[in-house]
C-alpha cells in the first residue's frame, strides 16, 4: 500500500502576512484535543474570552446567537465545542459530522474569532476559519483536478450564501491510498481536506456558517434539498 499526499494551495490571500494554512492547522490541532460534547449535544462552552472577567460585546453575543441557530440537514450532527484561546479576545467554535446509512462520510469545524480592536493581519475585527474533510469515491479520489474542484465548491458556497469577505486563502489536500502487489485488487481509497480562512466584512456571520454547512453537504455528495423543503435547527 502506497500513500500519496497531494497538496494544492489555492486562493491567494490579499494580505501577504496572512498564513491561512498555518492558522487553520494550529486551530485544528487545538480543536482536536478538545472534548467533543457528544452527538446532537449543544452547549455554551464554545465561547471564550481572553480573561475570565471579559464580558463579550453585544455584537459578538448577537453573532453567537445567530450561529447557534443555524439550520442543518437531517444527516448532520451540529454541536458547539470549546473554542481555541489566545488567538482572539472572543471566539466560538462549531463541529459538524455528516452521517449517511450509519457511516461517517464528512466532518468539519468552524471557528469564528472576534477582536473588537481589530487585527492588522485580519484586515478587520472578525476572522472565520474552517476545516472540512470527506471520504471520496475511488473514481473521485484519483481525479487530478479534484483540488481545484474542492476550492471551487467553497467559493460557490460562499457566493450562494451572500457572504461578504476579504483576505481569503487556504489549501485543498487530496490523500490517496493506492493498493499494489497482493492488494492490487482492492479499491483506491482517499479523502479530501479543505482548510481556509477569511475575514467577514460585515456582521452577518451566520451567512458564513451556512456556507460552511453547504460546503460539507457538497463534499459529502448529498443531493440538494428540493425547493420548499426546510432544513432543521440543531
Amino acid at each position: 500500500m502506497v500513500d500519496v499526499r497531494i497538496g494544492c494551495p489555492l486562493g491567494r490571500p490579499e494580505y501577504p502576512r496572512i498564513s491561512a494554512t498555518g492558522e487553520v492547522d494550529t486551530m485544528w490541532r487545538r480543536l482536536s484535543r478538545s472534548a467533543h460534547p457528544g452527538r446532537g449535544a449543544a452547549s455554551l462552552t464554545g465561547m471564550r474570552s481572553s480573561t475570565p472577567d471579559d464580558e463579550p460585546p453585544e455584537e459578538f453575543v448577537r453573532v453567537a446567537r445567530g450561529l447557534r441557530a443555524l439550520r442543518c440537514r437531517p444527516e448532520f450532527e451540529l454541536s458547539e465545542i470549546p473554542a481555541p484561546q489566545r488567538l482572539a479576545p472572543f471566539a466560538l467554535a462549531l463541529s459538524a459530522d455528516v452521517e449517511v446509512d450509519g457511516a461517517d462520510i464528512a466532518q468539519g469545524r468552524l471557528v469564528v474569532l472576534h477582536d473588537p480592536a481589530g487585527q492588522e493581519t485580519w484586515q478587520g475585527r472578525w476572522r472565520a476559519v474552517v476545516f472540512a474533510k470527506a471520504t471520496l469515491e475511488p473514481e473521485m479520489a484519483a481525479d487530478p483536478v479534484l483540488t481545484d474542484v474542492g476550492w471551487a465548491w467553497l467559493e460557490e458556497a460562499l457566493e450562494e450564501s451572500e457572504a461578504q469577505l476579504t483576505a481569503f486563502g487556504g489549501t485543498v489536500t487530496r490523500n490517496i491510498s493506492v493498493p499494489y502487489g497482493a492488494m492490487a485488487g482492492r479499491d483506491i481509497r482517499g479523502d479530501m481536506e479543505l482548510r481556509a480562512s477569511w475575514t467577514p466584512t460585515d456582521e452577518h456571520i451566520d451567512r458564513h456558517g451556512r456556507a460552511w454547512l453547504n460546503l460539507l453537504a457538497t463534499l459529502a455528495g448529498l443531493t440538494p434539498l428540493p425547493e420548499g423543503v426546510r432544513t432543521l435547527a440543531r
